[in-house]
Formats: structure tokens, sequence, C-alpha cells
């Protein structure tokens, strides 16, 4: 944690004391009595197997850490403060020791908590509608509770990214080379029944960026819902045609919430569509939408095209973010007390 507490030095403009143990008696005695204002910093709490529960040891093998152990490390985290204050979103998701709080008498979240679960408050449960959720990723199968929690909420679903290609195979055309799931195959039938019985506007792309190889060097052609991708090649990107449709749904929709880019961006060949979207994502805040970014490779992508402070919000986690929008409750929020 060195190079993090140098950061906060120079942030708050008043020495940090860095210790090198997250538990123990220095810990203690460094947390008993602190002067006002002081700065104390903890190790990486992941060194120790009782914060996870889980852990792997030199050669690869699992381990398990004894609940008893557990229990014994939380309560020496608790005798550390009266107040536990979360702020790591990014791991609110995980149900690890030093992300519940136990035995705090005070738990409480901090600012980017407090702006995250806002944010994704006015997608899940406040939204101005049109709504816009947008999905990339690779599998049908990973994002199929995201997919049909969010049936519920939208108005517009656009699909796109490697899972696009399961859907489109399933209609009928050829996919060649292009990313398959198996599994979420079985699972297209019911989340287009489930659009059409909600009312959702279900786009996906009408055609395709295809190249030889997995690689800015391959032989690239395009194509389309008549055509399907070429025998020995794979998609990578939208095409043109359905860059228009995202655009045109994107300018009508009020609160858009963004989740897995729409081809591989990392390549200049390829990254069109992701950048595209970003710029009509952009485009559609600047006049007055809400636009949520997802964590992950979307809020990479936000990165790489500098637009972070453009969008209403890009969040820092990927997989917190994922599971609120799956539904689910967030361990490490759930933690904290109610206020």
């Amino acid at each position: 944690m060195a190079p993090v507490a140098k950061a906060v030095e120079e942030k708050l403009g008043r020495p940090v004391m860095l210790m090198k143990d997250v538990v123990g008696p220095e810990v203690e005695a460094a947390c008993a009595d602190p002067a006002p204002g002081s700065v104390i910093l903890l190790e990486n709490s992941r060194y120790y197997i009782e914060e996870e529960g889980k852990a792997k040891d030199a050669e690869g093998n699992k381990l398990k850490a004894d609940p008893a152990k557990v229990k014994e490390f939380r309560a020496s985290l608790a005798k550390l403060a009266d107040i536990y204050c979360s702020d790591a979103f990014g791991t609110a998701h995980r149900a690890h020791s030093s992300m519940v709080g136990e035995g705090f008498p005070v738990k409480c979240g901090g600012f980017l908590l407090a702006k995250e679960l806002d944010y994704f408050a006015k997608i899940i449960d406040t939204p101005t509608k049109p709504v816009c959720a947008i999905l990339g990723g690779a599998k049908v199968a990973d994002k199929i509770q995201l997919i049909m929690n969010l049936l519920d909420k939208v108005d517009i679903m656009i699909v796109g990214g490697g899972m696009a290609f399961t859907f489109i195979k399933e209609g009928g055309v050829e996919i060649g080379s292009s990313l398959y799931d198996e599994e979420g195959a079985k699972l297209v039938p019911e989340i287009i029944k489930k659009a059409a019985e909600k009312g959702v506007e279900l786009i996906l792309p009408v055609d395709f960026v295809c190249s030889s190889k997995f690689g800015e060097d391959g032989d690239v052609k395009m194509g389309d819902m008549s055509t399907g991708v070429p025998v020995g090649y794979l998609g990578l990107d939208i095409g043109p045609k359905s860059i228009a449709m995202n655009a045109a749904a994107i300018a009508k929709s009020k609160t858009i919430v963004w989740n897995g880019p729409m081809g591989v961006f990392e390549m200049g060949k390829f990254e069109a569509g992701t950048k595209t979207m970003m710029d009509n994502i952009v485009a559609a805040t600047a006049a007055g939408a809400i636009s949520v970014i997802g964590g992950g490779d979307t809020a990479t992508a936000c990165k790489k095209y500098k637009t972070i402070e453009q969008v209403s919000h890009c969040s820092t986690g990927g997989g917190a973010s994922l599971e609120l929008l799956e539904g689910k409750v967030l361990p490490g929020v759930a933690a904290l007390d109610d206020a």
C-alpha cells in the first residue's frame, strides 16, 4: 500500500502512517488514541485468507479459511475504529471481511458509494422514460439474469458485441467463425418472447465488420443479414447500418445504461461501433439524458475516448454494477446502517 500512502499524503497535504499489517497489537496500539487529524493506512487486507474466506497456495491449490479465524479477524478489525465507512463500490458485491463492517457500532457509505447507488437508482427505480439499455459482452448465458431483469424496466434494448452473434445465428443467419454461445442459444427464444410481451424494442445488428483472423492483420469484409458472416471469418464489430439504428434509438432515449462494448474496440479496425456509441451517448447526455456507463470494458472505453466527464456517470464497479442491474442485493451495501 506504499504507493497509495504516498498518493493520499499528496492529496491531503498531511503525513500518512502506513502500517505493515491489518490487525494485531501494533495496529491496535496505533489506532487506540491517535492525535486529531491523524491518517492511518493499513496494509492490503487481501493478504489475509480471512478477508475473502479462501485463497490459493503457491502451487495453486485451493485453501479455505477457518470460520473461527474469520470471525476473529473481523473482531480485530472492529477494535480499530468507532465508525466504519465504506467507499469501495467496486467490491460491494463481495461479502468479504473488510466489506461487511461486522462489529462496528456505526456503518455508513462514503461519497463515491452514495453517488454510485444514486445513479443506479435512476436506472432501476426512478428512470425518466424512454429507457435504453445497451448490452455487449461475449456470452448470452453470462448476461441472462441482467437481460431478463432489464426487460422489466427498459423501453429499448440494444444488443451488440460477441453475444449478438448467438441471437443472429438463432435467427437462421450464418455467422462463420464468430462467437457462439451454445448454452445461451437455448435462452434466446425466452428473451425474444419476453421483449415482445413487455413491448421492449429489441435491436440487434443488421450488418457486421468481419475478419479472417482475430487481429488487425486479417482480411476484412462486410456481412449483413442476407449474406451472413463469410465462412472462415468472424464478426468483430457492428456495421454502418447497425450504427445508424443504434444512434436513432439513443437519440430518443432519456435514460441510458451501457454495459459491454459493441466490438473489439481495442483494435482500430473494429472500434467504430463502440466509438460511435460513445459519441451518441455523449450527445444525448448533452441534450439532457441521464447516462450511466457500467464498469469493466465499457469504463475502459470511456477512458480511451476521454469521455468520463461527458457522461452522467461512469461506474467504478464492473461486477458490482452488473449485479445491481441484475436485481441482486450487494452485501457491502446491505451491511450498512439504514439512513
